[in-house]
């Protein structure tokens, strides 16, 4: 039994000992974005309640005093920290430009090809810094 479909199940329990009508996710949804690779990682596909997030930033790329690189324009995160740190940059990049991709079919964006230079650079950067520790 997934996570998710476990945690609907208790939820329906609980709320039924307290005799309270609560709306429950609609799961055919859930998993329609998890096949999308939206609320989930893009490459293990652990659910965002169960892994940590690594935060890519896009738009303007700046590096602070502190290391932490920041984009202008945001952050996206298609990968949980721990495939982030195994995976090469070019394949953290390419699952970076689908998420990309699925957000210009949605009309969330407008430059495609711009933010997909600004993830590639962000995630260059990143990569670099954390091979000198």
């Amino acid at each position: 039994m997934s996570f998710s479909l476990a945690f609907a199940i208790g939820f329906l329990v609980r709320s039924s000992r307290r005799k309270v009508m609560v709306p429950v996710m609609d799961l055919s949804r859930e998993r329609k974005l998890a096949a999308s690779g939206v609320g989930v990682c893009r490459n293990c596909g652990r659910h965002w309640g169960v892994a940590k997030v690594r935060l890519i930033p896009y738009g303007e790329i700046t590096v602070s005093n502190e290391g932490n690189v920041h984009g202008s324009l945001g952050g996206m995160f298609p990968l949980c920290t721990n495939c982030f740190l195994i995976l090469p940059p070019d394949e953290i990049i390419a699952h970076c430009h689908g998420l990309i991709r699925m957000w210009g079919a949605l009309g969330i964006i407008k430059d495609i090809d711009e933010i997909n230079e600004s993830v590639a650079r962000a995630v260059r950067v990143m990569k670099e810094r954390e091979y000198r520790h």
